[in-house]
Parts: structure tokens; sequence; C-alpha cells
């Protein structure tokens, strides 16, 4: 059984491509299990995190590309970016509340500035880290892991049903250039996003999730990498 621990410090993650959450040791704000809330300074921060991470998604790929679609492709393109990660960062939120934890995405400084230096057209690294979901709590390691899990989980769930409608309309001669390319971008950004945090290392979720359980850490890291190779084969 897993010793039951007050969440502690982590170091940022600064080089995440989407930001999961950091763990603190200050005072805890413990919540009853089920209680989800927003507050209004945790609303302006989640805003601006998504506007950053919808111009790096928008430059993940050449703008040639981006420039062959029609304005309003170019919307839900953008939309759907937007979308990747702030179901992301609402996963670990609403588990970690679930659990009694208290939780709020923030904003921090060098992960913005890393963000927005990412949107600059043909750079070489893209960074989504514009923020994290901070927790303040006492925990043991079963939750830290399934709080983390669920992170990457979303964005895995996100590119199989994507990539599974790609295929579907590929079949029925139903796909249209339009379609395939913000299905496909949009389905390489999640399998990124999830397989990136399940690096093993402090900063990350896989981190968590492999102290707490090898099994689901090497399924669903072994699933984000067929995902992403899945991208280039196919599509």
């Amino acid at each position: 059984m897993s010793k039951r621990r007050n969440i502690l410090p982590e170091i940022r993650k600064s080089f995440s491509p989407s930001r999961n959450y950091h763990e603190s040791n200050n005072r805890s704000r413990s919540r009853s299990p089920g209680d989800i809330r927003f507050g209004r300074t945790e609303t302006f921060h989640l805003l601006a995190g998504t506007v950053l991470v919808m111009l790096v998604g928008l430059t993940f790929r050449p703008l040639s590309v981006l420039f062959e679609l029609p304005t309003w492709t170019i919307i839900v393109l953008a939309i759907s970016l937007a979308a990747s990660f702030i179901l992301h960062e609402l996963a670990h939120k609403f588990s970690a509340q679930i659990y009694g934890l208290w939780a709020e995405f923030r904003l921090t400084p060098m992960g913005a500035i890393l963000t927005l230096m990412s949107a600059i057209p043909f750079a070489f690294l893209k960074i989504i880290a514009p923020g994290a979901v901070m927790i303040l709590g006492t925990s043991d390691t079963k939750t830290i892991g399934k709080v983390a899990f669920v992170g990457p989980l979303t964005n895995v769930i996100l590119s199989t049903g994507i990539y599974l409608t790609l295929l579907l309309l590929q079949f029925s001669n139903a796909l249209t250039f339009e379609a395939k390319t913000i299905l496909s971008w949009v389905a390489e950004i999640n399998a990124f996003i999830a397989l990136f945090n399940l690096l093993p290392f402090a900063i990350f979720d896989g981190q968590k999730i492999f102290s707490w359980n090898k099994g689901i850490w090497i399924s669903i890291t072994g699933a984000s990498l067929l995902l992403l190779i899945l991208n280039y084969i196919v599509f």
C-alpha cells in the first residue's frame, strides 16, 4: 500500500509540450470530492494559455500547408488545437478535484515565453507549455499517478477517435483535402502531446504514472508512439 504524503514541490515543466500540473507543499486547500470549481483568475490564465497553444499549433506544420486552406478551415483547426490543450489540462483538474484536492490552472512566466517563442514559424523545437494545473492537498502515489494518467489518456483517446474518423472517410471516398489536413493535423498534435508528457522523468506525467503502475505506463506510451507513427505512414 502506498504511503499517504503531502504533495511536494515539482520542478517546473518548462519543456513539456503540455504542462500537466505542479505539486506544492504549501497550505492544503482541501475540497469535498467531486467539488468542481473555476475562479476568474484561473479562467483568464486558461484562456491566455489556450491562445498561445493555438498559435503554436497553427505553425506545427509548414505555413505553405496552412495557406492552402480556406479561412473557415483554419478557424476550425485553431479551435480543435485549442481543445486538445484545454481537455488535457481539465482532465488533470477535474480528476484532482474529484479526489478532494485543490486544483487550478496557472500560467508560468518561463512556460508562457517558451510557448510564445515556439509560435514563430520554422522554429526548430515546438513547445506547448504555457502553464500547469497547480495542485494542493494530501494524497498517495496511486492517486497522483491516476491524476497524471488522465491527461495523456485524454489525448490518446482524441487521437484514436480522429484517426478512426479519417479511415472511415477515406474508405467511403468522402475524405476531402481540407478534412484530411485538419483531422491528421489535430491527431498528430494529440499523439505528440501524450507521448512527450509520458517521458518517465520527474517533470513529466510519465514519472508519476511509472511510479504508480509500470504496466499502464508501458501500455499508454506504446499507444501514443503507435498513433504518432501512424500519422506519418498512413496520412
